[in-house]
């Protein structure tokens, strides 16, 4: 058992030496064989716990650097935009990455990419959701001051115009009530 504990502390550092390989070496040859070093570092401590360790180990390998090509893949130094990723993606356009993606499976890549951009664009759009009702309850909020008389018209529209948020429906609102105090 402290085999298996060594081996896993050693080979836990994997995704970071993956990680700054891919963010320093501009060699796609170098790069390759950086990673069939790793992998054969991984190879070489499993194998010290055993076979189905080491099959285990190899396997998380490959999940590793699957995750590894993923992040990089989700980064500007790869694809400008998720799009672009994908399109380079399903290209076979890996650019320094072509060799080392000899070692992936591109349907997994495929989908593993996928995944992570949904999930990021999952998020904007939670960001933007949440940004938008904010603005909204603010804008509520100052109609409500509006409508109790606390501030006038002139007062409400100008302060839902800098919360930027201004819509129609408030503005007829305003301007009609503004209007029909001043004709009141």
């Amino acid at each position: 058992e402290g085999i298996k504990s060594n081996a896993n502390d050693l080979i836990s550092q994997t995704p970071v030496i993956l990680a700054d390989t891919f963010n320093t070496e501009a060699d796609p040859k170098m790069l390759e064989q950086r990673v069939a070093v790793e992998k054969q570092r991984v190879f070489d401590i499993a194998k010290q716990a055993g076979p189905e360790f080491l099959r285990e180990k190899l396997a998380d390998f490959d999940r590793q650097l699957l995750n590894s090509v993923v992040d990089y893949a989700s980064s500007p130094a790869f694809a400008s935009n998720a799009l672009d990723g994908l399109r380079r993606i399903q290209n076979n356009d890996f650019g320094k990455m072509s060799d080392v993606m000899k070692r992936v499976d591109k349907n997994k890549l495929l989908k593993a990419y996928s995944d992570r951009m949904g999930e990021v664009a999952t998020a904007w759009k939670r960001a933007a959701d949440l940004e938008n009702n904010t603005k909204i309850d603010v804008k509520n909020s100052i109609l409500d001051q509006f409508y109790m008389g606390n501030i006038s018209g002139s007062v409400a529209m100008q302060r839902i115009k800098a919360e930027g948020n201004l819509g129609m429906t408030a503005a007829i609102l305003i301007e009609t009530s503004h209007i029909a105090l001043h004709v009141w």
